[in-house]
């Protein structure tokens, strides 16, 4: 997996390499000039600019330019900050250590507002919850901080058949256990629509892009309940 800590390595080498065959060049051109009189030999040098590590590593979820059904269309006008009960909720995922809290992710325009994720896990606004009925609830968390921190989805994609996941809040607790895993495009909708089945869906980044200063895929963990 390419996070933007082993991405920035590569491209500190890259850059290294790209200076030390420019200032090659530069010496032979300087070389040059100096044999013909009355010729400005000065040159410029450039310093190589690498990505910002301060920025967010999901910025934004998949747009979602026409929500999938009803539910996810109401979900921008109904679901209100301060409304959605996710007090004490918690994701425990025994086989690669996670146990984390769960916030409230809302839809802001055409994605879902990542920024204050931070270390939590965030249930995607206008997905299903833990309400005793069929559907998808969709959760997503960060494979790495902004700072180079391990995020609390660092080690999602190491998930095999058969995981167990465990949903908490208050009294309440459902089971799951993997049955799917896949990499997708950011712009694939298909894991966050609707279901008719319940099941529970785990997206975080993978595929860090150097140049673009971006993830270039999503790893996406399907679960289905222990009945």
């Amino acid at each position: 997996m390419l996070t933007r800590r082993n991405g920035n390595l590569i491209g500190r080498l890259f850059a290294l390499t790209l200076f030390a065959a420019i200032f090659g060049v530069g010496l032979l051109i300087f070389d040059a000039l100096t044999t013909t009189p009355d010729t400005d030999t000065s040159t410029a040098t450039a310093t190589p600019r690498y990505a910002d590590p301060a920025l967010g590593v999901m910025a934004t979820a998949a747009p979602v330019d026409s929500p999938a059904d009803a539910e996810l269309a109401s979900a921008q006008t109904v679901q209100l900050p301060g409304t959605f009960p996710l007090d004490g909720a918690q994701i425990v995922i025994p086989s690669i250590a996670v146990n984390s809290p769960i916030i409230q992710v809302y839809l802001s325009g055409n994605s879902w507002d990542v920024d204050s994720l931070g270390l939590n896990v965030g249930h995607l606004q206008g997905t299903t919850w833990l309400s005793g009925r069929p559907g998808n609830i969709v959760l997503s968390g960060h494979v790495e901080m902004g700072d180079g921190r391990r995020g609390v989805f660092t080690n999602l994609g190491e998930l095999e058949d058969g995981a167990l996941i465990i949903l908490q809040q208050g009294d309440t607790e459902r089971r799951y256990i993997v049955t799917e895993k896949s990499v997708v495009t950011p712009d694939n909708l298909d894991p966050v629509r609707p279901t008719s089945d319940e099941r529970l869906t785990l997206i975080t980044c993978d595929d860090y892009d150097f140049f673009s200063d971006a993830y270039a895929t999503r790893t996406v963990i399907v679960a289905e309940p222990i009945n």
